[in-house]
């Protein structure tokens, strides 16, 4: 049973998870979202499986030994502290399990000499919920399911554990409840309900279900919804026979991941999450979360993620924010797979994450769409990174298609591996739609991928390239602030995601930018020459800038270099000139370089030069002062003249052409009253040349 997934991977290295947390500084998350937690606790109830006093759980020394007599004995309202230590639901039966109440709060990682909520260390004191009951290390003889949840509101929670071994393999049938959620049991049976305990905190490690879930289900009937708040967890080594290695969501079930981390877990399908929108609505929201190693067979789906959207009330669109796949694997589709199918949809939103080193034995190292039987599947990313995605077929090494429809999957202000949109798929049964600002083929520069860390380099050239919009509104209150309008303004190192006027693009954030303070950077064509202006307000370390153009906005060469000033704390203006720019689309960037030679890229700036000789006036309207700027670039003097709209001619003269401009003084002009009038100009290369302008009164 466990071994048909395991062996073909046996040689595969575990992520090391202690990473994950230093990667998180997760000490700053738990202070942020246990601060949430501590409340007036109606009464605090103690649990310590070595106690030996009179067990009525009003104290430490007369702590309950027994967790589940203490969740029995609870009342609406109250909290349970456990000691740390090993806690099974039973020492024999299998079907037992450990029920939390509505409305009670469990924590663990506290010693049994804990004075204050603050005493509590659940990452040093580790609490364990196991179903390795009866022959220890023998999975046959598990409990079904470690914890159970019914028809629990968010007043719920469960802080502070690892949830490990349990083993949901009972029953030959697919609907036998012990063959789900070996780890947790989540149910929801009350139309109208959400069974949505809050779970921070907590490991789950090395759980089973023969069917669906090995670490969770979430499963709602008859009109309810089961989405649970999954905040600052673990799920690795969890594995399910069928769906879903560490989740599957049934019903509808659309939980809240924020900060949690999914590794080395597998499934026949999803091999970390499985999201069933079949007739119901599975589409959870996924923040700053990281999914690696997670994998499912050579001819199976979605090594990270599977949407399943089937019938027309049947949706499957998670919204993944913030998030890093790398190194999952699949037969289709090594990170996600969708598939729509009879009228039902998938429409994932992808945002901010980056995908490496995903794989697929045969088509999709990324993701992988599918549509049939009238069904639509969306994929729609935003600010993403995909590098070294690969499969092992004639497939695309990035996406791919099939189906009987036309999935679709659109990329906007994205980093791909590819010299063009068309080589990130090779199917015809899909369009991969490259809507603007794709970035082909330049190497991200992460930190260091060899060890896992996908963080930007300071020359990176995804700094700065995503759009500040498309991150979504921080429903979640991620940074615990109260404010659930504000957009998500945590990246997934808990830095700000806000620094500068751009974004970047993936999960992280560089903080700080340039090692310079911009205050300004604008480009401007005077009719012969483009002029760009920068003002830096305090410079460190700063040797030179160079100033880059490109005609497409991803290829750019050197045109000029400026001194930096070093070190200062003064304002400082810049200017240089592009006397020879393209026809065109004219895109320019600044690189900053550093004394130590590492440097950093400004945004873009963009400025069109247009074919022929043109003409253009400004400021309009005007009062006393016309500039006509031209593309003629020849210094001379040219005759002009002046029509009101209705033909009149109401004065003709003569100007001098200086670098590209005519400056024709409106206050020496008798007669000349407010209203909408046409210039002339009679004497250039190209023939005559027409303005207009509105002449208004002081």
């Amino acid at each position: 049973m466990h071994s048909t997934l395991r062996n073909r991977f046996s040689n595969k290295e575990s992520y090391n998870m202690t990473k994950f947390y230093a990667g998180l500084k997760n000490s700053m998350l738990v202070t942020v979202f246990s601060m949430m937690t501590i409340a007036a606790f109606a009464q605090v109830i103690y649990v310590d499986h070595l106690a030996v006093g009179a067990e009525t759980g009003t104290s430490w020394a007369d702590a309950y030994s027994d967790l589940n007599f203490a969740l029995s004995n609870a009342v609406a309202g109250d909290s349970i502290w456990v000691a740390m230590g090993v806690y099974t639901p039973d020492a024999t039966d299998r079907s037992i399990y450990f029920d939390i109440p509505d409305d009670i709060k469990v924590f663990g990682g506290f010693t049994n000499t804990a004075t204050t909520f603050t005493d509590r260390n659940w990452e040093n004191n580790s609490t364990t919920l196991s179903g390795d009951i009866n022959t220890q290390g023998d999975h046959t003889d598990n409990s079904f399911t470690v914890v159970f949840t019914s028809n629990t509101s968010s007043a719920t929670e469960v802080d502070g554990f690892t949830i490990e071994h349990g083993s949901a393999d009972d029953g030959a049938s697919i609907h036998t409840g012990h063959k789900k959620g070996g780890g947790w049991y989540n149910l929801s049976t009350l139309s109208g309900f959400n069974s949505a305990p809050i779970i921070r905190n907590c490991i789950f490690d090395s759980n089973y279900a023969d069917k669906f879930g090995g670490a969770l289900y979430n499963q709602a009937q008859g009109g309810s919804e089961a989405s649970p708040i999954i905040i600052n967890c673990v799920f690795s080594n969890n594995e399910s026979d069928a769906r879903g290695g560490a989740i599957t969501n049934d019903g509808d079930s659309s939980p809240k991941i924020l900060y949690s981390a999914f590794d080395n877990n597998n499934s026949i399908e999803g091999g970390a999450i499985f999201n069933n929108g079949h007739g119901n609505i599975a589409s959870p929201t996924i923040l700053n979360t990281i999914f690696s190693n997670n994998y499912t067979p050579i001819n199976n789906h979605g090594g990270a993620i599977y949407n399943f959207g089937k019938g027309s009330t049947g949706e499957a669109s998670p919204q993944i924010v913030n998030t890093l796949f790398y190194d999952n694997s699949a037969g289709h589709g090594g990170a996600i797979y969708g598939i729509a199918t009879d009228f039902g949809t998938v429409e994932p939103q992808i945002i901010n994450n980056t995908f490496h080193g995903n794989h697929a034995d045969q088509n999709a190292g990324a993701i992988y769409a599918s549509e049939s039987l009238y069904g639509t599947n969306e994929v729609h990313v935003f600010n993403t990174i995909f590098w070294d995605n690969t499969n092992g077929s004639t497939g695309g090494p990035t996406f791919h298609f099939s189906g009987t429809n036309l999935p679709e999957i659109s990329l906007t202000n994205v980093l791909v591996d590819t010299t063009s949109c068309a080589l990130l798929h090779h199917s015809s049964t899909g369009r991969v739609n490259c809507i603007s600002n794709i970035l082909y083929n330049v190497d991200p520069n992460f930190v260091d991928q060899a060890n896992f860390d996908f963080r930007l380099m300071q020359n990176s050239p995804a700094i700065n390239q995503g759009v500040n919009m498309f991150i979504p509104a921080d429903a979640c209150d991620l940074d615990g602030d109260g404010d659930l309008t504000e957009q998500i303004d945590l990246d997934l190192d808990i830095n700000p995601r806000f620094d500068g006027a751009s974004i970047d693009l993936g999960p992280f954030e560089k903080v700080g930018g340039l090692p310079i303070e911009l205050l300004s950077f604008d480009v401007r064509f005077d009719g012969k020459k483009v002029d760009l202006y920068w003002v830096t307000l305090s410079e460190t370390g700063n040797d030179y800038f160079t100033i880059e153009r490109s005609s497409n906005g991803v290829d750019f060469i050197e045109i000029t270099r400026e001194q930096g000033a070093g070190d200062s704390e003064l304002a400082r203006n810049y200017m240089v000139h592009d006397s020879n720019p393209a026809t065109g689309m004219n895109y320019y960037r600044l690189k900053q370089t550093d004394f130590d030679g590492s440097y950093a890229y400004s945004e873009i700036r963009s400025v069109e030069i247009r074919s022929g000789f043109e003409i253009s006036t400004f400021p309009n309207p005007v009062a006393t002062e016309l500039n006509i700027s031209l593309t003629d670039f020849d210094e001379r003097t040219i005759d002009f003249e002046i029509y009101h709209i209705s033909g009149v001619q109401v004065y003709a003269g003569q100007a001098d052409v200086n670098d590209g401009l005519v400056i024709v003084s409106l206050d020496n002009i008798s007669g000349l009253q407010p209203g909408p009038y046409m210039i002339r100009i009679t004497n250039t290369n190209e023939g005559d040349l027409y303005g207009q302008f509105i002449k208004v009164g002081l």
